[in-house]
C-alpha cells in the first residue's frame, strides 16, 4: 500500500511539473478548434500571448515551451514564423539501464515540397523584422533534440534559409539539419545587418549538432549576413556550395563589423570549436575578421580554409586541415585559400598540422605540415569502421565513424606502431591550454566532452589514456553446436588505442609467462579465484575474441583479460588493459524459440530481476 501510495504521489508531482509545458497530441498540419494541439497551433499560441488556451493548445498556467514525442515526424505544409521567444524540444521514455547519447531520439519536423521560391526560412522563420512590431525585444528560440528536414528537392528551395531564417536569438542543441535547400544558407541564414547595435542583428549557437547534405548557392550549411555564430562540438558534412568566388563556402560570412574592436585571439565575433568539417562540396568555411577556428579537424572538402580578413585578423589554431581537396585524382593542394598574400602576412595560423599551402604560419607557434611519410585516412575510406594499426600502417586518423549509440562520429587519430613516443606524433601533445596573448591556447575540451591531460591534441579529438575496467560478456547455448562458441568484440574498451600486433610484444612486454607464442594485443588472462576455467580464448588484432568451451556444461566463466594497446605501450609501469569477461552457458530450453537471444553474460541477470521486479522509471527530457 505504501510503494501504491509514494508512486501516485510521484505521478502527481511529476504532472504538476510538466503540465504547463505545451504538448503537441497531432503531426499533422491543421489549424482547427478542437482537442488536438498541432505544432503550427502551438506556435501561434506562444506568439500571440498565450492569454487563453487556444485551439485545443494550452491550460491556466502555460510557458512558452513546446514538447514533441520521441521519432514522430511532425508534416509541414509551409513555414512557421515565430515572434516569441519559445524552446522546442523532444520529450521521451527511458527505461533503466538505457545508455543513448542526447539526439538519438529526435522528433522530426518535415516541410513538404513546393515552397514559393521567395520564402524566408523552409521550417521557422524567426524574427523577422518584417513581421516583428517589437523589435527592442529579443527574441530567443532554443531547439533541443529536434531534426529538421527538407524535401531536398528543387520544389521546396526557397530564397533565404533552407530550414531557418533567423533575426533573432537561435540556440541548438542536439539538433539535426538536413537536405535544406536555399540560393542563400542552405540549412540557416543569419539576417542582420546593424553595424551599430549587434542586439538587432541575428545570432546563432549550435551545440553538439549536425548540419549535413544540405546545399545552397552561397553557404551551403550556414549563411552570416554579419559574423555572429559561435559553433561547438558539431559536425558540419556533405553540405554543398555553388557559388566560386573569393569567400564561398559553405560557412559564409558576407560583411565585417569594421568598427568592431576586438582581440581574437582572446574573444572573437563568431568561431568554429571541438568540431568536425567533412565531406562538404565547396569550402568548409571563409575566415573573416575576428573569426576564429580551434580544435577542428577539417577533412576533405573540395577546399578546406579560405581567408579573406580586411582589417584585423581571423584564426586558425591548434586544427587538423588536410586532404582537401579528397579526390585523389585531384592533384592541387587547396587545404588553405588566401585571397592576397597580403591576407597571407595578416591572417593568423599557429600549432596546426596542414598541407604546404596553408604555411608554417606564425613562428612563434608554427603549424606543421604534414610528412610525405605519413597518409591521412585509414584504408583510403572517408567514413566506416577503423581497420586494424597494421592495415595502412602510415595513416594517421581513422576514418568517421560513429556507432549506434551515438549521435554524432568523429576522425579518431591513430596511435602508429613507428611512434617512439606521445610526443612524437604529428597529433598528441602538440598544443598549450595556458599561453599568453601571442598564442592561440586550446579549447579545454574535445568534440566529445573530453578534457586533455596537460597538453592538448590537434583537432576536434583529445586521445583519453583508457585506464577503466571495461564489462562484456555473452551467454551460450548449450547443446546447439552452433551456440557453443562465443563470439565478443572488445573495441569499444580499448577506447582511443589499437591493439598491439603480436609481433611487437617482445619489445614491449618480453616472453610470454607460461612460454606460449604471443596473441595479438599481448593477451594474458586471470582466471576468477573462485571459478574454474571451462574454455579457451584467442583474441585477434581486429578486437574480435572468441570463446570456446572445453566441455560445454551449464554453468559460468568469468575472467579477466589483459591486453597491451597501442598508446599504454608507452606506460612500461601499466602497459596492460584489464577487460572482464563474463560467459554464462545455460542448457538449451526446447520450449524456447530459437530466436530468443541474450546477451550480456553475467550482467543480464541483473536485468531480469529488474524485469520481473517491473522497475522502470520515466526520464523526461527537458
Amino acid at each position: 500500500m505504501l510503494k501504491k501510495s509514494l508512486g501516485i504521489v510521484l505521478l502527481c508531482i511529476m504532472g504538476q511539473a510538466y503540465s504547463a509545458e505545451i504538448v503537441v497530441t497531432t503531426t499533422e498540419d491543421i489549424v482547427r478548434d478542437d482537442k488536438e494541439c498541432s505544432l503550427r497551433e502551438a506556435v501561434q499560441y506562444i506568439n500571440q500571448g498565450m492569454d487563453k488556451p487556444y485551439l485545443g493548445c494550452g491550460d491556466d498556467k502555460p510557458v512558452p515551451v513546446i514538447k514533441l514525442k520521441e521519432k514522430e515526424i511532425y508534416k509541414l505544409n509551409s513555414p512557421l514564423q515565430i515572434i516569441r521567444s519559445m524552446y522546442i524540444h523532444t520529450t521521451y521514455e527511458k527505461k533503466m539501464g538505457d545508455n543513448l547519447e542526447d539526439g538519438l531520439s529526435n522528433a522530426t519536423i518535415r516541410i513538404m515540397d513546393n515552397l514559393p521560391a521567395n520564402t524566408l526560412g523552409g521550417i521557422f522563420n524567426i524574427a523577422n523584422s518584417e513581421t516583428v512590431s517589437e523589435k527592442n525585444q529579443t527574441v530567443s528560440v532554443r531547439l533541443r533534440e529536434v531534426t529538421l528536414e527538407g524535401c531536398g528537392a528543387i520544389s521546396c528551395k526557397v530564397s533565404k534559409g533552407g530550414l531557418i531564417y533567423n533575426q533573432g536569438k537561435l540556440t541548438l542543441e542536439y539538433v539535426k539539419l538536413h537536405r535544406g535547400m536555399a540560393n542563400d544558407g542552405g540549412a540557416i541564414y543569419i539576417a542582420g545587418i546593424n553595424k551599430t547595435d549587434q542586439t538587432k542583428n541575428g545570432s546563432l549557437t549550435v551545440q553538439n549538432s549536425l548540419l549535413e547534405n544540405n546545399t545552397a548557392n552561397e553557404g551551403g550549411a550556414i549563411y552570416n549576413e554579419l559574423p555572429n555564430f559561435h559553433i561547438r562540438q558539431s559536425v558540419i558534412s556533405k553540405n554543398t556550395t555553388t557559388a566560386t568566388s573569393s569567400r564561398s563556402s559553405n560557412i559564409y560570412t558576407e560583411d565585417v563589423l569594421s568598427n568592431e574592436e576586438t582581440d581574437v585571439l582572446v574573444l572573437p565575433q563568431s568561431s568554429i570549436y571541438s568540431s568536425t568539417l567533412y565531406g562538404n562540396t565547396g569550402a568548409a568555411v571563409t575566415i573573416l575578421d575576428a573569426i576564429a577556428i580551434n580544435n577542428t579537424t577539417i577533412i576533405n572538402n573540395s577546399i578546406g580554409v579560405k581567408f579573406d580578413v580586411v582589417n584585423k585578423p581571423g584564426y586558425l589554431a591548434n586544427s587538423i586541415v588536410l586532404n582537401n581537396p579528397g579526390s585523389t585524382s585531384a592533384n592541387t593542394d587547396q587545404n588553405c585559400q588566401f585571397s592576397s598574400e597580403q591576407v597571407k602576412m595578416s591572417s593568423i595560423l599557429q600549432n596546426n598540422l596542414v598541407g604546404n599551402s596553408c604555411g608554417t604560419g606564425a613562428s612563434i607557434y608554427a603549424n606543421e605540415i604534414l610528412d610525405d611519410a605519413y597518409t591521412v585516412l585509414a584504408g583510403d575510406q572517408l567514413e566506416g569502421k577503423c581497420p586494424n594499426i597494421t592495415t595502412s600502417a602510415n595513416a594517421i586518423l581513422c576514418p568517421y565513424f560513429k556507432n549506434e549509440k551515438q549521435f554524432l562520429g568523429y576522425f579518431r587519430p591513430r596511435i602508429l606502431m613507428t611512434y617512439t613516443s606521445l610526443n612524437t606524433t604529428p597529433i598528441l601533445n602538440k598544443g598549450e591550454q595556458n599561453t599568453d596573448k601571442t598564442k592561440a591556447g586550446c579549447v579545454g575540451y574535445d568534440q566529445r566532452g573530453k578534457s586533455p591531460f596537460g597538453k592538448c591534441d590537434r583537432g576536434a579529438i583529445e586521445i583519453q589514456d583508457s585506464r577503466d575496467t571495461s564489462l562484456v560478456g555473452q551467454d551460450l547455448l548449450i547443446g546447439k553446436l552452433n551456440n557453443q562458441v562465443a563470439r565478443i568484440s572488445i573495441i569499444e574498451a580499448l577506447g582511443d588505442s589499437d591493439l598491439l600486433p603480436k609481433e611487437k610484444c617482445k619489445e614491449v612486454v618480453l616472453d610470454h609467462p607460461q612460454g606460449e607464442e604471443w596473441q595479438d594485443g599481448c593477451l594474458l588472462i586471470e582466471q576468477q579465484a573462485h571459478v574454474s576455467s571451462k574454455g579457451t580464448v584467442s583474441l585477434d588484432l581486429d578486437g574480435n575474441l572468441v570463446y570456446t568451451p572445453r566441455n560445454p556444461k551449464a554453468g559460468a566463466d568469468l575472467f579477466t583479460i589483459r591486453v597491451v594497446t597501442t598508446m599504454n605501450r608507452f606506460d612500461s609501469n601499466a602497459a596492460y588493459l584489464p577487460i572482464r569477461v563474463n560467459i554464462v552457458m545455460e542448457a538449451e530450453n526446447n520450449m524456447k524459440s530459437d530466436k530468443v537471444k541474450t546477451s550480456g553474460g553475467a550482467t543480464s541477470i541483473f536485468w531480469l530481476v529488474l524485469l520481473m521486479g517491473g522497475l522502470t522509471w520515466r526520464k523526461l527530457k527537458k
